[in-house]
C-alpha cells in the first residue's frame, strides 16, 4: 500500500511491504481451502480438490527399462537394510527418494533433483523436501513433501508450495507466456501412500489444484511390492514427459527468433563492400 502527503511542498512516501514471512507448515487444511476459495468449511474433506487423472507410461518400455532396474535394486536394499518405520520421517524420505532419482535417471541430462530448495512466494516462504527442476529453464517441474502422518496438513503445505512454485522467476530469455509455463505438479508422500497434486495457471491471478484420488499404495513387505513400486514410477515419470514437452516448446522458440535488425544491417554493409 502505497499513501501519499504533500506538506509544505514536501512529497512524502509511506511504504508498507508485506512479506512473505509465515511458513508453508503454518498452513492449516481449512485455511488453505479459504484462502484458494475451494471451501469455507470449517472442516473440509479433501473433495473440495477436483480429481488430479495422472497419467502413466510403460516402464516396461526399452527407454525406461534401466529406471525401473535402479529402483527395484534400490529398494530391495532398503528393504533389506532400512526397515521403514512409519515413526521416522528421515526414513520416509530414503525410501521415496529412491523413486524420484530412478524416475530421472532417463532424463538426467533434462532434468535435476534439488534436495532443500528455498522458495519465496506470497503467501509462505520455506525449504522444499526436494524438487525436481528443469536444467535448461531452472523452473521446478514437481515439488515432494513427505509427511510421517496428517496428510490434510500436507496437501495444506504442498498447495501453498505449488502456488509459490509456479510464480518463481524464472531464466528471463526461455520464458513467453505461450511457452507452458503454467503448470506444476507436487507429490505428498509417506513412502508408503503416494498422492499426486497438479496446479495449473488458468488466468492471471487465478489458480486451479486438482489431487489424484484414491492414494496409491506399496507395502514392502508383500510380494506385490515391486509391482505397486513399478505404478508409483510410472506415474513420475509421466509428469517428467509432459514437463519435457513444455521445454522443447521454448526451445524451438528460442531457435526460431528472428535475428535483430543490428545484425541485418550488419551483414547488409558487409555485402555492399564486397
Amino acid at each position: 500500500m502505497l499513501q501519499s502527503f504533500v506538506s509544505k511542498n514536501n512529497l512524502k512516501f509511506t511504504v508498507l511491504i508485506d512479506t512473505p514471512s509465515k511458513p508453508f507448515n503454518e498452513w492449516t487444511f481449512p485455511k488453505v481451502c479459504e484462502l484458494y476459495g475451494l471451501s469455507d468449511d470449517l472442516n473440509p474433506s479433501t473433495d473440495v480438490y477436483p480429481i488430479f487423472h495422472c497419467g502413466c507410461v510403460d516402464t516396461k518400455n526399452e527407454k525406461y527399462k534401466a529406471a525401473l532396474r535402479k529402483l527395484f535394486d534400490e529398494l530391495e536394499t532398503r528393504v533389506a537394510t532400512t526397515p521403514i518405520d512409519l515413526s521416522y520421517e528421515a526414513t520416509k524420505s530414503i525410501y521415496s527418494y529412491t523413486y524420484f532419482a530412478s524416475a530421472t535417471y532417463p532424463f538426467k541430462d533434462q532434468v535435476k533433483i534439488v534436495l532443500e530448495k528455498l522458495i519465496e512466494g506470497k503467501n509462505g516462504c520455506e525449504n522444499l523436501d526436494y524438487d525436481v527442476e528443469s536444467r535448461t529453464t531452472g523452473r521446478i517441474i514437481c515439488l515432494i513433501k513427505v509427511k510421517k502422518n496428517d496428510f490434510k496438513q500436507g496437501f495444506a503445505q504442498a498447495t501453498v508450495q505449488l502456488e509459490s512454485s509456479l510464480g518463481r522467476k524464472r531464466k528471463a530469455n526461455k520464458m513467453d507466456k505461450d511457452d507452458g509455463f503454467n503448470k506444476v505438479w507436487g507429490i505428498v508422500t509417506d513412502a508408503e501412500k503416494w498422492y499426486f497434486m497438479e496446479c495449473v495457471q488458468v488466468t492471471e491471478g487465478k489458480l486451479s489444484f486438482k489431487l489424484m484420488k484414491p492414494a496409491l499404495f506399496v507395502a514392502y513387505e508383500d510380494a506385490g511390492m515391486k509391482d505397486m513400486a513399478e505404478k508409483i514410477l510410472g506415474h513420475i515419470i509421466w509428469l517428467l514427459e509432459e514437463s519435457q514437452k513444455a521445454d522443447s516448446a521454448v526451445n524451438e522458440k528460442v531457435i526460431k527468433k528472428p535475428r535483430s535488425s543490428s545484425n541485418l544491417v550488419g551483414k547488409t554493409d558487409s555485402v555492399d563492400k564486397s
